[in-house]
């Protein structure tokens, strides 16, 4: 969705108090325990803090008129959607397994000076002889990482399985339609479209302008989204977890359901 209507103060401000209510029942929950401690649960559950941390983020963006920068990091909650269902929908830990060993391979490359700048191999030796308490040597990070490779076969730059873009993996977790519709538009604003830029530099009366100046475009399109994939994140959580009594989601829910339509005017 996008949205350029101009709201009222006081429906910007119940925006962000649906966003603050959703961040105060997250935080209600006891991350460290009260639910099964699995794989699963473990991926999900820091997921589900990084999704919070990020939703707040964009509000404190709203709040100070950079809306289209909002809107940048609410495409990035639909990613992480997307990847926590796929995560999920497999008994099971395979693809759990997956996720957490790609790690493994992204160390590896990271530490291998092949192919690296002068100073950043200087850098990468001066950190493997100065190695951290909990890093490992590169010769055991090569090791797993060799290990995770022969299991997975990833491809060079993601996880994800191979020959799945992201939108085959929104279709099979049923996010086909968000895709097209939401992410490809505020894709728009992440890779600068034109129809974007002209938001910063337009022709008036003759002159071009450009502004700097914070507003209000895409900010209630990014509280809107950014809350409902968030909110579809903690879902996901509570579907595994079941720390959240039903009734506590339906009730935030309908309450942020029935007041964006208000403030859209749809009936």
């Amino acid at each position: 969705m996008t949205l350029e209507k101009e709201l009222s103060r006081e429906e910007y401000n119940a925006l962000y108090a649906s966003g603050e209510e959703l961040h105060r029942l997250i935080k209600s929950i006891n991350l460290a325990g009260g639910y099964p401690d699995t794989k699963k649960n473990r991926i999900v559950s820091a997921f589900l803090v990084k999704a919070t941390k990020t939703h707040n983020a964009i509000i404190i963006l709203c709040k100070q008129g950079y809306g289209e920068d909002a809107v940048i990091l609410a495409r990035s909650l639909f990613d992480m959607l997307v990847d926590i269902l796929y995560i999920t929908r497999f008994k099971l830990d395979t693809m759990a397994d997956r996720y957490e060993l790609y790690d493994d391979v992204w160390r590896a490359k990271a530490l291998n000076p092949e192919g690296k700048s002068r100073n950043l191999k200087k850098l990468i030796r001066e950190r493997v002889r100065n190695l951290q308490p909990r890093d490992e040597t590169p010769e055991k990070l090569n090791k797993k990482a060799d290990k995770a490779m022969k299991r997975f076969k990833y491809r060079s730059d993601t996880w994800r399985p191979k020959k799945l873009t992201l939108y085959d993996m929104a279709v099979k977790v049923k996010l086909g339609p968000l895709y097209q519709t939401m992410f490809k538009l505020h894709s728009q604003v992440v890779h600068t479209a034109p129809r974007i830029i002209n938001n910063y530099a337009v022709i008036k009366d003759g002159h071009l302008n450009y502004t700097y100046q914070p507003s209000h475009k895409h900010v209630s399109d990014a509280l809107i989204s950014s809350f409902t994939l968030t909110f579809d994140i903690l879902k996901v959580f509570n579907e595994l977890t079941h720390t959240i009594p039903k009734e506590s989601l339906e009730s935030i829910d309908m309450k942020h359901s029935l007041m964006v339509i208000k403030i859209l005017g749809q009936t």
